[in-house]
Protein backbone atom coordinates (compact mmCIF):
# COMPACT_ATOMS: atom_id res chain seq x y z
CA UNK A 1 0.00 0.00 0.00
CA UNK A 2 1.47 3.43 -0.99
CA UNK A 3 1.33 6.68 1.00
CA UNK A 4 -1.61 7.94 -1.07
CA UNK A 5 -3.73 4.93 -0.15
CA UNK A 6 -2.76 5.20 3.49
CA UNK A 7 -3.81 8.83 3.51
CA UNK A 8 -7.25 7.96 2.12
CA UNK A 9 -7.69 5.22 4.74
CA UNK A 10 -7.16 7.76 7.53
CA UNK A 11 -9.86 10.09 6.17
CA UNK A 12 -13.28 10.12 7.68
CA UNK A 13 -16.40 9.69 5.59
CA UNK A 14 -17.12 13.45 5.62
CA UNK A 15 -13.60 14.32 4.49
CA UNK A 16 -13.86 11.78 1.65
CA UNK A 17 -17.23 13.24 0.61
CA UNK A 18 -15.77 16.80 0.45
CA UNK A 19 -12.78 15.54 -1.51
CA UNK A 20 -14.98 13.72 -4.03
CA UNK A 21 -17.27 16.75 -4.35
CA UNK A 22 -14.33 19.00 -5.22
CA UNK A 23 -12.97 16.59 -7.78
CA UNK A 24 -13.31 17.26 -11.49
CA UNK A 25 -14.25 14.00 -13.35
CA UNK A 26 -13.52 13.73 -17.03
CA UNK A 27 -16.46 13.14 -19.36
CA UNK A 28 -17.04 9.44 -20.18
CA UNK A 29 -15.99 8.27 -23.59
CA UNK A 30 -18.26 6.44 -26.04
CA UNK A 31 -17.28 2.92 -24.83
CA UNK A 32 -17.70 3.50 -21.11
CA UNK A 33 -21.40 2.72 -20.95
CA UNK A 34 -21.16 -0.61 -22.96
CA UNK A 35 -18.27 -1.69 -20.75
CA UNK A 36 -20.29 -1.00 -17.60
CA UNK A 37 -23.29 -2.92 -18.98
CA UNK A 38 -21.09 -5.91 -19.87
CA UNK A 39 -19.58 -5.91 -16.39
CA UNK A 40 -23.05 -5.88 -14.80
CA UNK A 41 -24.22 -8.80 -16.91
CA UNK A 42 -21.18 -10.80 -15.79
CA UNK A 43 -22.26 -10.35 -12.20
CA UNK A 44 -26.02 -11.00 -12.73
CA UNK A 45 -26.18 -14.88 -13.12
CA UNK A 46 -24.62 -15.49 -9.74
CA UNK A 47 -27.10 -13.24 -8.04
CA UNK A 48 -30.16 -14.50 -9.95
CA UNK A 49 -29.34 -18.14 -9.15
CA UNK A 50 -29.90 -17.36 -5.50
CA UNK A 51 -33.35 -16.02 -6.30
CA UNK A 52 -34.21 -19.14 -8.31
CA UNK A 53 -33.10 -21.38 -5.43
CA UNK A 54 -35.28 -19.48 -3.00
CA UNK A 55 -38.24 -19.66 -5.40
CA UNK A 56 -37.80 -23.42 -5.83
CA UNK A 57 -37.74 -23.95 -2.08
CA UNK A 58 -40.95 -21.98 -1.71
CA UNK A 59 -42.66 -24.09 -4.40
CA UNK A 60 -41.61 -27.35 -2.72
CA UNK A 61 -42.93 -26.12 0.62
CA UNK A 62 -46.25 -25.16 -0.99
CA UNK A 63 -46.51 -28.63 -2.61
CA UNK A 64 -45.88 -30.44 0.68
CA UNK A 65 -48.44 -28.26 2.42
CA UNK A 66 -51.01 -29.02 -0.30
CA UNK A 67 -50.53 -32.79 -0.02
CA UNK A 68 -50.86 -32.63 3.74
CA UNK A 69 -54.08 -30.65 3.43
CA UNK A 70 -55.49 -33.20 0.97
CA UNK A 71 -54.76 -36.11 3.32
CA UNK A 72 -56.11 -34.21 6.28
CA UNK A 73 -59.34 -33.33 4.47
CA UNK A 74 -59.89 -36.97 3.43
CA UNK A 75 -60.12 -37.87 7.11
CA UNK A 76 -62.81 -35.29 7.87
CA UNK A 77 -66.24 -36.86 8.34
CA UNK A 78 -69.56 -35.87 9.80
CA UNK A 79 -69.44 -34.30 13.24
CA UNK A 80 -69.27 -36.56 16.20
CA UNK A 81 -72.73 -37.22 17.68
CA UNK A 82 -71.61 -35.60 20.92
CA UNK A 83 -71.47 -32.15 19.30
CA UNK A 84 -74.95 -32.28 17.79
CA UNK A 85 -77.15 -30.15 20.00
CA UNK A 86 -80.76 -29.22 19.89
CA UNK A 87 -81.28 -25.82 18.38
CA UNK A 88 -78.64 -25.88 15.62
CA UNK A 89 -74.86 -25.62 15.45
CA UNK A 90 -72.90 -23.72 18.07
CA UNK A 91 -69.85 -21.53 17.36
CA UNK A 92 -67.38 -24.25 18.31
CA UNK A 93 -69.15 -26.96 16.35
CA UNK A 94 -67.34 -26.12 13.15
CA UNK A 95 -63.98 -26.66 14.83
CA UNK A 96 -65.13 -29.95 16.34
CA UNK A 97 -66.48 -31.06 12.97
CA UNK A 98 -63.09 -30.56 11.34
CA UNK A 99 -60.96 -32.05 14.11
CA UNK A 100 -63.13 -35.04 15.08
CA UNK A 101 -61.48 -38.23 13.74
CA UNK A 102 -63.48 -40.75 11.74
CA UNK A 103 -65.06 -43.65 13.60
CA UNK A 104 -65.10 -46.91 11.67
CA UNK A 105 -68.12 -49.06 12.49
CA UNK A 106 -67.90 -52.72 11.48
CA UNK A 107 -67.70 -56.30 12.73
CA UNK A 108 -64.79 -58.44 13.85
CA UNK A 109 -63.22 -60.68 11.21
CA UNK A 110 -64.66 -64.18 11.05
CA UNK A 111 -62.48 -67.24 11.55
CA UNK A 112 -62.70 -67.98 7.83
CA UNK A 113 -61.57 -64.45 6.91
CA UNK A 114 -58.69 -64.74 9.36
CA UNK A 115 -57.73 -68.08 7.81
CA UNK A 116 -57.76 -66.52 4.33
CA UNK A 117 -55.54 -63.70 5.58
CA UNK A 118 -53.16 -66.20 7.15
CA UNK A 119 -53.15 -68.17 3.91
CA UNK A 120 -51.69 -65.14 2.14
CA UNK A 121 -49.41 -64.14 5.01
CA UNK A 122 -47.81 -67.58 5.27
CA UNK A 123 -46.52 -67.68 1.73
CA UNK A 124 -42.77 -68.12 1.33
CA UNK A 125 -40.85 -64.84 1.10
CA UNK A 126 -39.82 -65.55 -2.45
CA UNK A 127 -43.50 -65.24 -3.46
CA UNK A 128 -44.06 -61.93 -1.66
CA UNK A 129 -43.75 -59.88 -4.82
CA UNK A 130 -45.91 -62.09 -7.00
CA UNK A 131 -49.50 -61.52 -8.03
CA UNK A 132 -51.91 -63.32 -5.60
CA UNK A 133 -52.60 -66.90 -6.67
CA UNK A 134 -55.98 -66.92 -8.42
CA UNK A 135 -56.53 -70.67 -7.94
CA UNK A 136 -56.13 -70.39 -4.16
CA UNK A 137 -58.64 -67.54 -4.01
CA UNK A 138 -61.09 -69.59 -6.10
CA UNK A 139 -60.80 -72.43 -3.57
CA UNK A 140 -61.46 -70.05 -0.69
CA UNK A 141 -64.40 -68.58 -2.58
CA UNK A 142 -65.86 -72.09 -2.91
CA UNK A 143 -65.36 -72.65 0.81
CA UNK A 144 -67.24 -69.45 1.62
CA UNK A 145 -70.08 -70.48 -0.70
CA UNK A 146 -70.27 -73.85 1.01
CA UNK A 147 -70.42 -72.30 4.47
CA UNK A 148 -73.21 -69.99 3.36
CA UNK A 149 -75.32 -72.98 2.29
CA UNK A 150 -74.48 -72.99 -1.42
CA UNK A 151 -72.56 -76.26 -1.45
CA UNK A 152 -73.73 -77.22 -4.95
CA UNK A 153 -72.42 -73.94 -6.35
CA UNK A 154 -69.16 -74.43 -4.48
CA UNK A 155 -68.65 -77.92 -5.93
CA UNK A 156 -69.55 -76.73 -9.43
CA UNK A 157 -66.98 -73.93 -9.10
CA UNK A 158 -64.24 -76.34 -8.03
CA UNK A 159 -65.04 -78.86 -10.76
CA UNK A 160 -64.41 -76.19 -13.38
CA UNK A 161 -60.79 -75.97 -12.24
CA UNK A 162 -57.96 -78.07 -13.63
CA UNK A 163 -57.86 -81.11 -11.27
CA UNK A 164 -54.07 -80.98 -11.10
CA UNK A 165 -54.12 -77.32 -10.07
CA UNK A 166 -56.86 -77.95 -7.52
CA UNK A 167 -54.99 -80.89 -6.00
CA UNK A 168 -51.88 -78.75 -5.59
CA UNK A 169 -53.81 -76.10 -3.64
CA UNK A 170 -55.58 -78.34 -1.09
CA UNK A 171 -52.54 -78.96 1.19
CA UNK A 172 -51.90 -75.24 1.65
CA UNK A 173 -55.60 -74.53 2.24
CA UNK A 174 -55.87 -77.33 4.81
CA UNK A 175 -52.79 -76.09 6.66
CA UNK A 176 -54.39 -72.65 7.07
CA UNK A 177 -57.99 -73.78 7.53
CA UNK A 178 -58.21 -73.45 11.28
CA UNK A 179 -61.66 -74.58 12.43
CA UNK A 180 -62.96 -75.01 8.89
CA UNK A 181 -61.33 -78.37 8.11
CA UNK A 182 -64.60 -80.28 8.38
CA UNK A 183 -66.26 -78.12 5.74
CA UNK A 184 -63.16 -78.13 3.54
CA UNK A 185 -62.97 -81.92 3.82
CA UNK A 186 -66.47 -82.19 2.35
CA UNK A 187 -65.46 -80.14 -0.70
CA UNK A 188 -62.21 -82.04 -1.10
CA UNK A 189 -64.07 -85.35 -1.06
CA UNK A 190 -66.59 -84.15 -3.65
CA UNK A 191 -63.77 -83.32 -6.08
CA UNK A 192 -61.29 -86.03 -5.04
CA UNK A 193 -59.27 -88.07 -7.54
CA UNK A 194 -56.73 -90.85 -6.95
CA UNK A 195 -54.12 -88.09 -6.56
CA UNK A 196 -56.02 -87.00 -3.44
CA UNK A 197 -55.21 -90.19 -1.52
CA UNK A 198 -52.48 -88.66 0.68
CA UNK A 199 -54.80 -85.86 1.75
CA UNK A 200 -57.72 -88.23 2.32
CA UNK A 201 -55.54 -90.45 4.50
CA UNK A 202 -54.48 -87.35 6.42
CA UNK A 203 -58.12 -86.42 6.99
CA UNK A 204 -58.88 -90.02 8.01
CA UNK A 205 -56.43 -89.57 10.88
CA UNK A 206 -58.59 -86.86 12.50
CA UNK A 207 -61.92 -87.75 14.19
CA UNK A 208 -63.45 -84.46 13.00
CA UNK A 209 -62.86 -85.18 9.32
CA UNK A 210 -62.88 -88.99 9.29
CA UNK A 211 -66.44 -89.42 8.03
CA UNK A 212 -65.76 -87.23 5.01
CA UNK A 213 -62.44 -88.96 4.40
CA UNK A 214 -64.10 -92.39 4.45
CA UNK A 215 -66.53 -91.25 1.77
CA UNK A 216 -63.69 -90.08 -0.45
CA UNK A 217 -61.56 -93.16 0.15
CA UNK A 218 -64.47 -95.47 -0.65
CA UNK A 219 -64.72 -93.74 -4.01
CA UNK A 220 -61.10 -93.37 -5.15
CA UNK A 221 -58.89 -95.73 -3.11
CA UNK A 222 -57.59 -98.90 -4.83
CA UNK A 223 -59.12 -102.25 -3.77
CA UNK A 224 -56.11 -103.38 -1.76
CA UNK A 225 -56.13 -100.16 0.28
CA UNK A 226 -59.85 -100.47 0.93
CA UNK A 227 -59.37 -103.98 2.33
CA UNK A 228 -56.63 -102.72 4.65
CA UNK A 229 -58.69 -99.72 5.75
CA UNK A 230 -61.76 -101.87 6.43
CA UNK A 231 -59.71 -104.03 8.76
CA UNK A 232 -58.20 -101.03 10.55
CA UNK A 233 -61.47 -99.22 11.33
CA UNK A 234 -63.42 -100.37 14.36
CA UNK A 235 -66.52 -98.30 13.61
CA UNK A 236 -68.99 -100.63 11.89
CA UNK A 237 -70.66 -97.91 9.84
CA UNK A 238 -67.36 -96.60 8.50
CA UNK A 239 -66.14 -100.13 7.83
CA UNK A 240 -69.28 -100.97 5.85
CA UNK A 241 -68.91 -97.80 3.78
CA UNK A 242 -65.38 -98.84 2.81
CA UNK A 243 -66.48 -102.38 1.93
CA UNK A 244 -69.42 -101.05 -0.07
CA UNK A 245 -66.98 -98.92 -2.03
CA UNK A 246 -64.94 -102.06 -2.66
CA UNK A 247 -67.96 -103.95 -4.00
CA UNK A 248 -68.73 -101.18 -6.47
CA UNK A 249 -65.47 -101.84 -8.33
CA UNK A 250 -64.92 -104.40 -11.03
CA UNK A 251 -65.83 -107.78 -9.43
CA UNK A 252 -62.85 -109.60 -10.90
CA UNK A 253 -60.51 -107.06 -9.25
CA UNK A 254 -62.07 -107.13 -5.78
CA UNK A 255 -63.30 -110.70 -5.32
CA UNK A 256 -60.09 -111.94 -3.70
CA UNK A 257 -59.82 -109.08 -1.17
CA UNK A 258 -63.52 -109.11 -0.45
CA UNK A 259 -63.56 -112.84 0.24
CA UNK A 260 -60.68 -112.34 2.68
CA UNK A 261 -62.92 -109.95 4.59
CA UNK A 262 -65.77 -112.47 4.49
CA UNK A 263 -63.65 -115.28 5.93
CA UNK A 264 -62.21 -113.03 8.68
CA UNK A 265 -64.49 -113.31 11.77
CA UNK A 266 -63.72 -109.65 12.68
CA UNK A 267 -65.13 -108.32 9.39
CA UNK A 268 -67.32 -111.17 8.08
CA UNK A 269 -70.64 -109.84 9.39
CA UNK A 270 -70.15 -106.34 7.98
CA UNK A 271 -68.82 -107.65 4.67
CA UNK A 272 -71.88 -109.83 4.08
CA UNK A 273 -74.25 -107.06 5.24
CA UNK A 274 -72.96 -104.81 2.45
CA UNK A 275 -74.48 -107.21 -0.11
CA UNK A 276 -77.89 -105.86 0.86
CA UNK A 277 -76.91 -102.55 -0.73
CA UNK A 278 -74.69 -103.71 -3.59
CA UNK A 279 -75.35 -106.77 -5.72
CA UNK A 280 -72.16 -107.65 -7.62
CA UNK A 281 -72.01 -110.16 -10.44
CA UNK A 282 -72.19 -113.74 -9.17
CA UNK A 283 -70.00 -115.28 -11.88
CA UNK A 284 -66.73 -114.39 -10.15
CA UNK A 285 -67.93 -115.98 -6.90
CA UNK A 286 -69.15 -119.15 -8.62
CA UNK A 287 -65.64 -119.41 -10.07
CA UNK A 288 -64.18 -119.19 -6.54
CA UNK A 289 -66.05 -122.34 -5.50
CA UNK A 290 -63.16 -124.16 -7.23
CA UNK A 291 -60.47 -122.37 -5.18
CA UNK A 292 -57.91 -124.75 -3.65
CA UNK A 293 -58.37 -123.12 -0.23
CA UNK A 294 -61.35 -124.37 1.75
CA UNK A 295 -61.81 -121.05 3.56
CA UNK A 296 -62.14 -119.16 0.27
CA UNK A 297 -64.59 -121.72 -1.11
CA UNK A 298 -66.75 -121.44 1.99
CA UNK A 299 -66.57 -117.62 1.87
CA UNK A 300 -67.70 -117.67 -1.78
CA UNK A 301 -70.60 -119.96 -0.82
CA UNK A 302 -71.66 -117.55 1.93
CA UNK A 303 -71.63 -114.68 -0.57
CA UNK A 304 -73.73 -116.58 -3.10
CA UNK A 305 -76.22 -117.56 -0.41
CA UNK A 306 -76.51 -113.93 0.75
CA UNK A 307 -76.97 -112.60 -2.79
CA UNK A 308 -79.79 -115.10 -3.29
CA UNK A 309 -82.30 -114.71 -6.11
CA UNK A 310 -84.18 -117.33 -8.17
CA UNK A 311 -81.48 -117.66 -10.84
CA UNK A 312 -78.68 -118.03 -8.31
CA UNK A 313 -80.70 -120.62 -6.35
CA UNK A 314 -81.49 -122.61 -9.50
CA UNK A 315 -77.81 -122.72 -10.45
CA UNK A 316 -76.80 -123.90 -6.97
CA UNK A 317 -79.46 -126.64 -6.94
CA UNK A 318 -78.24 -127.86 -10.32
CA UNK A 319 -74.64 -128.00 -9.02
CA UNK A 320 -75.73 -129.95 -5.91
CA UNK A 321 -77.68 -132.53 -7.98
CA UNK A 322 -74.79 -133.01 -10.42
CA UNK A 323 -72.29 -133.28 -7.55
CA UNK A 324 -70.27 -130.35 -8.81
CA UNK A 325 -68.89 -128.48 -5.78
CA UNK A 326 -71.83 -130.09 -3.98
CA UNK A 327 -70.75 -129.20 -0.46
CA UNK A 328 -70.17 -125.51 -1.31
CA UNK A 329 -73.44 -125.35 -3.27
CA UNK A 330 -75.36 -126.77 -0.30
CA UNK A 331 -73.62 -124.30 2.04
CA UNK A 332 -74.80 -121.46 -0.17
CA UNK A 333 -78.34 -122.84 -0.24
CA UNK A 334 -78.33 -123.20 3.53
CA UNK A 335 -77.34 -119.50 3.84
CA UNK A 336 -79.99 -118.41 1.36
CA UNK A 337 -83.11 -116.67 2.60
CA UNK A 338 -85.05 -117.34 -0.60
CA UNK A 339 -88.15 -119.58 -0.58
CA UNK A 340 -86.79 -121.76 -3.43
CA UNK A 341 -83.67 -122.68 -1.47
CA UNK A 342 -85.57 -123.42 1.73
CA UNK A 343 -88.10 -125.59 -0.11
CA UNK A 344 -85.30 -127.58 -1.80
CA UNK A 345 -83.53 -128.27 1.51
CA UNK A 346 -86.76 -129.20 3.28
CA UNK A 347 -87.67 -131.64 0.49
CA UNK A 348 -84.29 -133.43 0.29
CA UNK A 349 -82.93 -133.51 3.85
CA UNK A 350 -85.00 -136.59 4.87
CA UNK A 351 -84.39 -139.02 2.03
CA UNK A 352 -82.63 -139.34 -1.27
CA UNK A 353 -78.98 -139.04 -2.30
CA UNK A 354 -78.70 -135.46 -0.97
CA UNK A 355 -80.09 -136.17 2.50
CA UNK A 356 -76.69 -136.96 4.05
CA UNK A 357 -74.80 -134.01 2.56
CA UNK A 358 -77.63 -131.62 3.47
CA UNK A 359 -77.75 -132.79 7.11
CA UNK A 360 -73.97 -132.52 7.32
CA UNK A 361 -74.08 -128.92 6.07
CA UNK A 362 -76.91 -128.01 8.46
CA UNK A 363 -75.08 -129.56 11.41
CA UNK A 364 -71.94 -127.63 10.44
CA UNK A 365 -73.92 -124.39 10.53
CA UNK A 366 -75.80 -125.35 13.72
CA UNK A 367 -79.04 -125.20 11.84
CA UNK A 368 -80.28 -128.77 12.45
CA UNK A 369 -84.02 -128.77 12.92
Amino acid sequence: MNEQDAKFDRMSDKELDRLLASAHWPAPDAGAEPRLAAYWRSLRPASTMRYWAVAAGVLVAIGIWGVWQQVHRSQIVAPHPSIVRRGGAQPNDLVAEVTTPARVVGRPATALELAMFQSVQRRPRKEAGRVPDVATFVVWRAIMLSESGSEDRAIALLKRMDPRVLESRWPHVLNTAGGHKKNIAGLLVATATPRSLPLLLQLDGSPDTRDAAIEGLARVAPPGMLVTLARSHSNARQRRELITGLLRREPSEVAGGYLELVRDPATSHDALACLDDVRPSTDVFFARLDDPRIAIREAAASVLGRIDGPQTTARLIDMARRNRNRREALLALADSRGPEARRFLATNDRSGPLAGPIRSVLLQQDRIR
